[in-house]
């Protein structure tokens, strides 16, 4: 799922990967997010950026991780 946030010019291009009980630790364990859904988000921050080219446009990954936790990385 991807959520964007704008405020005036400053744009928020959020990509949410939820992940069950039995891969929440796995998930909660990474130092950094996986390189797809880095690649994945900055895509639509770079659609985003043509569309609105005088934005200054952040990326994002999170994971939600079963009821255990959740990770978040701006990328």
């Amino acid at each position: 799922r991807q959520m964007c946030i704008r405020e005036d010019t400053d744009d928020r291009v959020v990509e949410f990967k939820y992940y069950c009980m039995k891969e929440a630790e796995k998930m909660l364990a990474l130092s950094e997010p996986l390189p797809e859904h880095v690649e994945q988000v900055k895509r639509y921050g770079e659609d985003t950026k043509k569309k609105f080219p005088n934005y200054n446009v952040r990326t994002y990954v999170v994971y939600i991780c079963a009821n255990k936790g959740w990770k978040c990385w701006e990328v």
